[in-house]
């Protein structure tokens, strides 16, 4: 086989697979839309339920209860090749009595071991 094909066949299979990791479904609006769709109008209880007790709890001047979860952990910090902490920081707001999820607020994600988002594999979105 000669080179000129070769790396014609090589630089297609290259672009191939990496199309293929840059879904949507690792993106933090992605996360954001499955967590809309699945707490906002819910009761905080549900999410508590869903992702235990809330690292922060902020009670804002509108009456806004704002509720922030974080699962973080540094096992690839120190890795070679990997470079990279796995977390997901997600932000969600409460209605002014605190009992109803009104909106999601910021969501921080990174790479995950299995899929493209490191939230997604945590609360299985």
């Amino acid at each position: 086989m000669n080179l000129r094909l070769f790396s014609y066949i090589f630089s297609t299979t290259v672009l191939v697979i990496l199309s293929g990791c840059a879904g949507t479904a690792g993106s933090p609006d992605y996360v954001k839309q499955k967590l809309t769709e699945k707490y906002v109008g819910k009761r905080i209880d549900v999410v508590v339920a869903d992702f235990g007790a809330p690292e922060n709890t902020t009670k804002l001047a509108t009456g806004v209860t704002v509720y922030t979860w974080k699962r973080q952990t540094e096992k690839y910090k120190s890795n070679l090749f990997i470079k990279s902490d796995e977390r997901c920081v997600v932000t969600m707001l409460s209605d002014a009595a605190g009992k109803t999820i009104t909106d999601i607020g910021k969501v921080d994600d990174s790479l995950g071991a299995y899929e493209a988002s490191y939230c997604a594999e945590q609360y299985e979105l």
